[in-house]
């Protein structure tokens, strides 16, 4: 997991959703046929050679039960804070933990 996660050198929102699809356990193949697209989309997208537009913001959004505003606020806050993948993938974790404990 670790060589996935640190491989990308281009950083964007990409970094946020494939933490996301990370903390779920799921490939970029599930994740594609989850929220009907391509495994080549999603992979571009996670590795920032694309970026999402809304209507794949929401997919991810309603699939990871966060709003799109939080998954820009955790792009936003990486770029801020200069956050490295593994403090990113720990505020991502404290958020999805909150919340089930709620």
């Amino acid at each position: 997991m670790t060589s996935t996660i640190i491989k990308n050198k281009e950083e964007g929102v990409g970094d946020v959703l494939r933490l996301l699809r990370l903390t779920e356990d799921l490939s970029i193949q599930a994740l594609a046929s989850k929220i009907e697209v391509s495994p080549a989309y999603i992979s571009e997208i996670e590795t920032n050679k694309k970026k999402p537009n809304l209507k794949m913001l929401s997919k991810y959004s309603n699939l990871f039960a966060m709003d799109i505003s939080e998954i820009l606020y955790f792009d936003e806050e990486r770029k801020k804070k200069k956050y490295n993948h593994k403090k990113l993938l720990l505020e991502i974790l404290k958020k999805l933990v909150g919340e089930e404990s709620n």
